[in-house]
């Protein structure tokens, strides 16, 4: 299917996504399990937040109702711990890091978040992996290219993280096409891929916030943002173990950006898709070619893309 623009590529859906898109996001929260039990209960349940079911209740989620409009606090700091007691997120961002929970049959013991800030999908690993890690050797690894994004990462791991689960963490400055397997690290049994792209949502809010008229969407743009990707979940297949799991994700609406890199890597035979069945409460999940998708037409959440991939051996034939 080729694509020009993204009304093309919606058809008759894309008056009702475009409005949704310009709307307020709306927020989750992960409750952060390393303060205090039932710190942060009160103010959330104040604002009409309540704790979700099956594997996003494991993961530490919380979600208002769908009436809920009420604007969260900033999170308080749990009087035991010191720690910050939940982080806010749209509830489509912690998808990815469920399906990657779900897909792998044991805990991993190398973990690794390919462009991991600002961190709130890593904060997710991390409560998940680390919380009984004295049970369970573990290492979470975090890869960002920009110098403020990873000062802005190791900022959130300090508010939220204590010292003992920070030691099994480890945060790099690299560019993660080109320099993984220059990092000591790995290889892994379990990696996120949330890539950088096109963004749209953030962009349009950005632009009616400051009250311009910016073009938030560029066929160009997608298609350089695409080959980037390749790039990136490219090297992320080869520093994982065969076995091990990739969960590509994106916020960016087009096909360019997400099908169309999965249908790429996928031309290695060493790539292949992992079916995984998804139930969370309260968000509205599409199947797509290659992956799933939430956009904000239905629910309010997302936009937010992810596939599921495993890297295999090959055997050769005699």
């Amino acid at each position: 299917m080729a694509v020009v623009t993204l009304e093309s590529e919606f058809g008759t859906r894309w008056p009702q996504l475009a409005e949704a898109l310009g709307k307020p996001k709306r927020y989750a929260v992960w409750v952060n399990p390393f303060a205090a039990k039932g710190a942060a209960q009160e103010v959330l349940r104040s604002h009409q937040l309540e704790p979700l079911t099956g594997i996003a209740g494991e993961a530490h989620l919380w979600a208002p109702s769908e009436t809920t409009e009420q604007l969260l606090p900033k999170p308080p700091t749990c009087s035991v711990t010191g720690l910050k007691t939940y982080y806010p997120l749209d509830l489509a961002s912690a998808m990815p890091v469920l399906a990657l929970l779900q897909a792998c049959s044991s805990l991993p013991t190398a973990t690794l978040d390919t462009c991991a800030a600002p961190g709130g999908k890593f904060l997710l690993l991390a409560g998940a992996l680390l919380r009984n890690h004295i049970l369970h050797k573990t290492d979470l690894v975090a890869v960002e290219s920009d110098a403020f994004r990873v000062s802005r990462l190791k900022q959130n791991l300090r508010l939220y993280l204590p010292d003992d689960a920070s030691r099994h963490v480890r945060v790099h400055r690299a560019d993660s096409t080109r320099v993984l397997g220059q990092l000591q690290e790995g290889p892994f049994d379990a990696v996120l891929v949330d890539a950088p792209c096109s963004s749209e949502r953030e962009r349009l809010l950005r632009s009616l916030r400051r009250g311009q008229n910016t073009e938030v969407w560029k066929l160009t743009k997608a298609q350089a943002n695409a080959r980037r990707q390749v790039r990136l979940l490219s090297s992320a297949l080869q520093n994982t173990l065969p076995g091990g799991i990739v969960i590509y994700a994106t916020c960016a609406l087009s096909h360019i950006e997400n099908d169309f890199v999965i249908e790429e890597v996928l031309n290695d035979r060493k790539n292949r898709l992992l079916p995984l069945a998804h139930d969370v409460p309260g968000v509205e999940i599409e199947s797509t070619r290659y992956g799933w998708r939430v956009l904000p037409d239905l629910g309010g959440w997302g936009p937010l893309y992810w596939a599921a991939l495993t890297r295999q051996s090959l055997v050769k034939s005699s």
